[in-house]
């Protein structure tokens, strides 16, 4: 697999495969890798102000 991406997330999707694990983020970066690795989107929402 060669893809161009930050030492860190690279490092994350490394030891993602190498357990066989599931990466919970909301990079995009990894997030566009979800037919590689098993990825778990976290979603981004706003609070409610009362």
């Amino acid at each position: 697999m060669n893809f161009a991406m930050s030492y860190a997330n690279a490092f994350a999707v490394a030891l993602t495969q190498s357990l066989n694990a599931t990466i919970v983020t909301g990079d995009p970066e990894i997030i566009s890798l979800d037919d590689a690795i098993r990825v778990e989107k976290l979603e981004h929402y706003k609070l409610k102000r009362h």
